[in-house]
Order: C-alpha cells, then structure tokens, then sequence
C-alpha cells in the first residue's frame, strides 16, 4: 500500500505541485497525465523513493521512509521497486538476457531462469535473449526493458512514458503487455502518460 497526502514539490520559487494526496492499494493501478513538464516525472521519483526531497507524507506499508536511515531506504527501495524508464536504458555491450538479470545481480539474488523464460514468453522476447540490444527493433527493446523491471518481483512497478518512443499501435500494445503482466503478477503499477488514449484501463488517474 502506498499512501501520500498533501505531497507538494518545488524548485526554488517555482512549485511544481501541492497538496496532492492519494492511496494506491497492493494490485492498484494508477496513471499520471499531463504535458512534459507538468511534474509527472518528479511524482514518480518521490513516490519510488528516487527523491527525498518533498513536503507533506509518503508511506510505504506503513513506513514512513524520511524516517528510514539511508542503508535502510535504499533496501526498501530496491524490495518494492520495479522501474520502466522512457528510453529502454539497456546496457549496450550486455545481451537482452544479461540486462534483465541485472537487478538480481545488484540484490544479490540467484537468477531464476525458468521466471525468465516464461516472462520473455509472455512478452514476445524469447527468442532475442541472446542479442544485443543495437540487434533489436525499439519496441523490442522496451518490452526487454519490462522483462528487467519485472524479473525480481516488485511489489510495485514504476513506468515513467514507457511508450513516448514508440507509435501509437506499439504504445497501446506496450501499455496492455505492462498492465496484464502487472496484474499477473500481482503487482501495483504506476504510469506517467501524456497520451490521454492509453489510460483508460487504470483504476485511478491524477491529471497534472
């Protein structure tokens, strides 16, 4: 459960936004909308702890983590967060397989490969596993990028304009694959969009 109330964010004088407060539920679905520029991205962070930096509450479970220890947040971070940046952000001299098992590797986890084949399955990835990502089209990039994010079980994942680089008919099929999978998994999302068409299969909606 993620819980904020009255978060407010700005840049010296100039206020991004205030006195914003919602719940998000375990298997909740929320998306942001607005133009570039509008705070979408600034939410995002705050909400999956990447900045610390804001006014009013955010609870995690609970938590609250600006009560956390650094060590500490970091943790709870990395346990709660997947992450689906706008550009694929894949290491280019790792094949798409060893980008996905990334974040394992920086929780110290062992790889488990029967999840990996069966997410790749499902996100029509299977056979470019051993590619590089320069071998493989945009799209196929993004749906590897999900692959990663998803790999070691967030509670929540975090997709900031997943589809600003692809057309529409690959941004609709990139949006369902994020939701169905999510739901899959049982795992929140979370979605920044400036594209008011793909957000009508979420639960809540925030306009910025």
């Amino acid at each position: 459960m993620i819980e904020a109330k009255d978060l407010a964010k700005s840049y010296g004088k100039k206020k991004v936004f205030s006195s914003l407060s919602f719940s998000l539920p375990d298997g909740g679905s929320l998306v942001l909308l607005g133009p570039s520029g509008s705070g979408k991205s600034t939410l995002l962070s705050i909400v999956s702890l990447l900045d610390s930096s804001y006014e009013g509450t955010l609870l995690i479970d609970g938590k609250d983590p600006s009560a956390l220890s650094k060590k500490e947040a970091e943790k709870l971070r990395l346990e709660t967060f997947g992450y689906v940046f706008p550009d694929a952000r894949l290491l280019s001299y790792l094949s798409i397989e060893e980008n996905a098992l990334l974040p394992l590797r920086l929780l110290h986890r062992k790889a488990d490969r029967a999840r990996l084949k069966r997410l790749a399955a499902r996100l029509g990835i299977s056979e470019l596993l051993g590619r590089l990502p320069r071998e493989v089209s945009e799209g196929e990039r993004q749906r590897s990028a999900i692959l990663r994010s998803l790999l070691p079980s967030p509670r929540c994942l975090v997709a900031d304009e997943p589809t600003s680089h692809l057309d529409f008919e690959l941004a609709k099929e990139a949006m369902g694959l994020l939701r169905e999978t999510a739901k899959e998994e049982k795992a929140s999302l979370i979605v920044s969009t400036h594209q008011e068409e793909l957000a009508a299969s979420f639960e809540q909606a925030i306009r910025l």
